[in-house]
């Protein structure tokens, strides 16, 4: 199936949260995000200045492109949908 990131029915991921499935340290280091968005779930490489546990909640704050997301913690009772 083709990627349609880009295409007419492209949704931006940019203000949907997500829920950490690869934890990571911070410091520059990618862990793994899953995000609800375009009707089914995707997996992104995120980024993020402070330490992420499996199963912590994120709000994608950048898209950097080519599937890699900026995201900061998010403990407003997020469900892994866009807000």
């Amino acid at each position: 199936m083709a990627d349609d990131e880009d295409g007419p029915h492209a949704q931006p991921v940019v203000g949907c949260t997500g829920r950490v499935i690869v934890a990571s340290n911070g410091r520059g280091r990618a862990g793994e995000i899953e995000v609800s968005i375009r009707g089914g779930t995707e997996t992104f490489l995120a980024f993020c200045d402070e330490p992420l546990a499996r199963n912590d909640v994120v709000l994608v704050v950048s898209d950097l492109g080519q599937r890699k997301v900026v995201v900061v913690p998010w403990n407003i009772g997020g469900t892994g949908h866009q807000m």
